[in-house]
C-alpha cells in the first residue's frame, strides 16, 4: 500500500507542477477576459449546460448571449449606451 501512496503523491507533484508552469501570466489572462469580453469563458459554461440543454443547444444559446453583450459592450464604449439593441425575439434593448 505504501507504494500506491508514494506513486499518487509522486503523480500529484507532477500535476501540481504542470499546472504551475502551464498557468499564463495574471496581467496577460486578465487582458484577454477584457479584449474578448468574458467571451472565453463559453465553453466551460456550454460543458456545463450540456447536460440539461443538450450540447448544440447550450452552444447556440451562449452563442447569442456572447454575440448581445458584445454589441451592448461596443455600443456603451462609443457612447451609445441609450441606443436601442434589437433582440433576436424582435424586441429591443
Amino acid at each position: 500500500m505504501a507504494a500506491g501512496r508514494a506513486d499518487a503523491e509522486a503523480a500529484l507533484a507532477r500535476a501540481r507542477s504542470t499546472a504551475v508552469c502551464a498557468a499564463p501570466p495574471a496581467d496577460r489572462m486578465l487582458a484577454n477576459l477584457q479584449r474578448t469580453g468574458g467571451a472565453l469563458v463559453t465553453e466551460r459554461l456550454t460543458v456545463a449546460l450540456a447536460p440539461t440543454l443538450g450540447r448544440a443547444p447550450a452552444k447556440k444559446l451562449l452563442s447569442a448571449a456572447t454575440a448581445d453583450a458584445l454589441v451592448e459592450r461596443a455600443l456603451h464604449r462609443h457612447g451609445d449606451a441609450d441606443t436601442a439593441v434589437p433582440t433576436r425575439d424582435g424586441g429591443a434593448r
